[in-house]
């Protein structure tokens, strides 16, 4: 009787370390996936990072300015105000189109970038004796004189590149 109980005691105990042991694979097993998950958003965050730093410098290159925005067509000059000379070529050399904006180059160089609300992504390339004459107006190229009234006098506030 004695050598049964052994035995039994044996048994139990050899089923009890396996439970143990099954428990213990489960557990590496789930602490092994967790640590898969974190090192995955640790990768993941790594690359937040780097976008929000790329972000960060892209932003450092442009300013916010508040500015009155005004259209002009100087293909279509009905109002006879449009051009200083030639309406083909601006004051910077190029030929005028959806996307040139006129400033006075004291403040905005010719070549800076813009990005005007309602407008898009602009150059400044042109000027004119009205925008000379003032440090916080802009005046947008639309190919028609209708286009340019409809926009009418918009106080904005616009994107400029630096230019530092």
């Amino acid at each position: 009787m004695k050598k049964l109980l052994i035995v039994m005691i044996a048994i139990a105990t050899i089923a009890t370390i396996k439970n143990i042991e099954s428990q213990i694979t489960h557990r590496e097993s789930i602490i092994d996936e967790q640590l898969r998950v974190i090192k995955q958003q640790n990768i993941d965050m790594d690359k937040l990072i780097e976008e929000l730093e790329y972000i960060k410098n892209e932003l450092q290159k442009w300013e916010i300015i508040d500015l009155e925005v005004t259209a002009y067509s100087p293909r279509d000059n009905i109002s006879g105000i449009c051009t200083d000379g030639n309406p083909e070529i601006t004051a910077s050399g190029t030929s005028p189109k959806v996307g040139t904006v006129a400033v006075n180059p004291k403040i905005i160089p010719y070549g800076t970038r813009l990005i005007i609300p309602g407008y898009g992504l602009s150059t400044a390339e042109d000027t004119g004796a009205a925008i000379r004459a003032r440090i916080n107006l802009i005046d947008i190229y639309m190919d028609s004189h209708q286009e340019a009234i409809k926009w009418g006098r918009q106080n904005l506030k616009v994107l400029v590149e630096r230019n530092d």
